[in-house]
């Protein structure tokens, strides 16, 4: 079957019903395209969510909460498992093992856990694993080098990497969809706030449990047991736990993210101002001093994040007054500023003290930013004229996630041989 077959079919709901019974498969998996050319057509709407209901995150019903917390739980055991390789095989260098896999085993266990929670078809899911597990296999390959920047740098951004790959296990079959990205996006704010919590408790739980136990006269080695066993289980089962509790309240429609942008949207765009002209007054200089530089660029990624997550809850409610929409434009705008900033810097450094890898990988992650927020920046304006133009804003924002994928991708596999390994 043909994406075309499917759209000359669109005003003819017992064609589209035959094609889904003749071609179920081929269907799911092509409807993605149609919802994004005609997503206001009520036939496409409905089919929708005919197809997808059970995959977006705040409709995910079809198991009891035990049935998902069993899952949790063997899931959390077997993670723990093979974080404590080292200590299982004495042959294994810990410091080597978790500077190469200990984040990725934690971020492929969230991703396991939205694999068994989506109703995907089974090519989807083996995709999937088959490029995690080869991820795995070239971060064993690359190697520990201090002198080595292009390892380095690929073994920082293997993570990022494997975040595309929970966003794909999340958004199931509808990856496509804007909608479905918007989701992913809130779902990664819920889940600093939630792990947040959780880790909290667990360092209180933690003092409180090692306090009994010198109390006790039997802290002697059950501190260092403690850590090495229920502390790290409750590390690795912390993000598991949090996925589990923001599924079940997003079912009852409540966000803790839409609070967090509400609150730091402002803060963050009064305390981007004044250091701002902090730092024209101060005279820092950006190009002589690396340091700052990379401060400048850690500042530059936290405000694009508050940035994507307050149009991400923004497009949840399109009845915001205006303060609020230029509110936003102006945290967009100064965000822009500071991405211009860092880019004058970076090309300085490259002309003046030559190429490496580490200013190639700022420099071009740098210029994606800047050309994602001037997207962005446009979307927005046009959308305060035009109500029905938040779709596109929407778009923008979440068509363009796949590029950062991408240029990840390539500082991971290709840049180590174009540096040979340097």
């Amino acid at each position: 079957m043909q994406l075309q077959q499917l759209i000359e079919q669109l005003d003819s709901p017992a064609q589209i019903e035959a094609l889904y019974r003749q071609y179920p498969q081929q269907f799911t998996e092509l409807f993605p395209q149609v919802y994004q050319r005609y997503p206001e057509h009520l036939l496409v709407q409905i089919w929708y969510q005919r197809l997808f209901f059970t995959q977006t995150a705040s409709t995910i019903q079809a198991e009891s909460a035990t049935q998902s917390f069993s899952k949790l739980i063997i899931l959390s055991i077997v993670t723990t498992s093979l974080m404590k390789l080292p200590d299982f095989w004495s042959a294994i260098d810990s410091s080597w093992f978790y500077s190469h896999f200990a984040i990725e085993i934690e971020l492929s266990a969230l991703m396991i856990y939205f694999l068994m929670q989506r109703k995907t078809n089974l090519r989807f899911q083996i995709f999937i694993i088959a490029f995690s597990v080869f991820c795995f296999i070239w971060s064993a390959m690359l190697i520990d080098t201090k002198e080595s920047d292009s390892v380095f740098l690929a073994l920082i951004h293997l993570p990022l990497l494997f975040w595309t790959l929970i966003g794909l296990a999340f958004c199931g079959l509808g990856w496509r969809l804007s909608e479905m990205r918007m989701q992913f996006i809130r779902l990664n704010a819920e889940l600093l706030i939630y792990n947040s919590v959780i880790l909290l408790g667990g360092m209180i739980l933690t003092a409180l449990t090692l306090s009994l136990a010198e109390l006790l006269d039997s802290s002697r080695g059950f501190a260092d047991w403690y850590m090495k066993n229920i502390a790290l289980w409750g590390w690795v089962t912390s993000p598991l736990l949090s996925c589990f509790l923001i599924e079940k309240s997003l079912i009852n429609q409540y966000r803790a993210s839409a609070i967090l942008a509400k609150i730091f949207s402002p803060l963050f765009l009064i305390t981007v101002i004044f250091y701002l002209i902090a730092l024209a007054l101060q005279h820092k200089s950006l190009y002589t001093d690396r340091d700052f530089l990379l401060t400048f660029n850690l500042l530059l990624l936290v405000v694009l994040a508050i940035v994507m997550l307050s149009i991400a809850e923004n497009q949840s409610n399109r009845t915001l007054s205006h303060i609020w929409q230029w509110l936003n434009i102006g945290l967009i705008i100064t965000t822009l500023l500071i991405d211009l900033l860092a880019l004058t810097a970076i090309s300085y450094r490259l002309i003046h003290y030559g190429m490496t890898v580490n200013r190639v990988v700022v420099s071009v992650s740098n210029l994606l930013i800047f050309i994602h927020l001037i997207g962005i920046l446009y979307a927005y304006i046009k959308g305060l004229h035009d109500r029905n133009h938040y779709q596109f804003i929407q778009q923008w924002v979440t068509e363009y996630l796949p590029v950062y994928s991408v240029w990840t991708a390539v500082v991971v596999f290709i840049l180590p041989f174009l540096f040979q390994f340097k």
